[in-house]
Parts: C-alpha cells; structure tokens; sequence
C-alpha cells in the first residue's frame, strides 16, 4: 500500500469510528463544524439524519457543495446558527486547528440542542511505537507552525475541558471520555517521505533536524504506528 491509500484508509477507518458513535446517538439533526469536503455529513445524509456543515477553506466548501451538501464558508466560532438550532453539533479532529478551541467548544454547545461531539487525534505515548508517531507528528505540526499555519499539538480531553471552562461551566454538561488505539504500522519508508520536503528547507545541523535523527532513531528501534482517535461527549444536563 503506497502513502497516498494508506492515509485514505487511516482517515476512514477515523471517520467510520465517529460517525458510528454519532449514528447510535440517533441524531435528528447535525452540524459539522470543519467539515472539511463533506464526508461525514454525506454518511449521515445517507443514513436520513439532515446536515449541514461549516468550513473556511474555500475549495473544500465548493467540493463539498458539488456533491449537493449543504455548506457554508464560515469560521468555528462564531456561528451564524441560532441557539438550539441543531440536535447535534461536531468538531472532528478540528480544535487543534483553532486560536480558542474553548470558544468553539462553548458556541457548538450554544447551537446544539442535545450536545457536542468532538474528536482529536490520539497517542498512547505508554505503547514505544506511539510515543514515537506522537513525536514525529508534534515535529511535523512545528514545521507547520514556522509557516504561519495554526496547527497545535492534539489536544488531550483534559485540555480540551480545561480550554471550554474557561467559557461554561462544566456542571452543566454529562461528560463521557474515550480513546481508540490501532497500532498498524506505518508503510517502511514514511517518515523519511513525510519528513522530506521539511528537511530540504532546514541546515544540517539545525536543532529541528538533529530533533528528526533522533525521532528516525528510534522508529527503527522500536517502529511507528498510525494515531487513534479521542473522542469528548458533551451533552446538556436537562
């Protein structure tokens, strides 16, 4: 399996674990905030729930529009939706791409008439093989970070809390926590791949570049696996 079909297959299988917590929550309705092209509102379509999503890339709202969607171009926060407006509301693998994850947090609940699904990506650092892919994906979101791009490390559901009470009180919400680890390795030769077009751009002898030695060290010793998935219930206390 070459790079490109092993990330499509990582990025279903995510996917496909979300959306079957989300599906036996019995939605009637959803908002996906950073939709991105649309894939988890066109499963949940599918399955009769009405959607809608939020994205503001403009490319990935007119891909996902073309497949009939309903999508707006719009940041996470703030939301045009009125209170309550949906049943459900979700933010997969999206709070690590915000300033205030926090403030999204807390205007996906005021939208959502029922509450909040939100998923980060996951490291099991105690796992040798996952405490390097977390390494090397904190690496990869440095990179990021020097471009000017927001990309903070995954968010843990500690974080995640602590950055929501800073804008509701968590008494409020029912709280449910959990974590999904696969560790299927990824294919020889990916890290080097992945790490290359950031390497031609740094010295030899640059901190970043002796920081991916050692990362590349220790993936030969102990292997790299692909991440899981966190996902955070928020759901209102009624």
């Amino acid at each position: 399996m070459n790079d490109s079909d092993h990330a499509a297959a990582l990025s279903e299988r995510l996917r496909a674990i979300f959306a079957i917590k989300l599906v036996v929550l019995h939605p009637r309705s959803v908002l996906d905030v950073g939709c991105g092209r649309g894939a988890l509102l066109a499963e949940l379509a599918q399955a009769h729930v009405s959607v809608r999503g939020v994205e503001p890339n403009a490319e990935r709202v007119a891909e996902a529009r073309a497949l009939g969607l309903d999508v707006r171009e719009a940041p996470a926060a703030p939301l045009d939706e009125a209170d309550e407006s949906f049943d459900w509301v979700t933010l997969r693998h999206v709070p690590h791409h915000l300033p205030d994850p926090g403030a999204a947090l807390a205007e996906a609940l005021r939208v959502a008439a029922t509450g909040v699904l939100v998923a980060e990506p996951f490291f099991d650092a105690s796992i040798p093989s996952q405490a390097v892919a977390q390494r090397f994906d904190r690496w990869l979101k440095a990179r990021d970070r020097e471009s000017g791009m927001v990309h903070a490390d995954e968010l843990s559901a500690g974080e995640l809390l602590e950055a929501l009470a800073a804008h509701r009180n968590l008494d409020e919400l029912e709280i449910e926590v959990e974590s999904h680890t696969t560790l299927a390795p990824r294919p020889a030769g990916w890290l080097e791949r992945s790490a290359e077009p950031h390497l031609a751009s740094l010295p030899h002898d640059s901190a970043p570049a002796r920081d991916f030695l050692e990362i590349q060290r220790d993936a030969h010793r102990h292997g790299i696996t692909t991440q899981g998935t966190l996902i955070v219930t928020l759901k209102h206390r009624r």
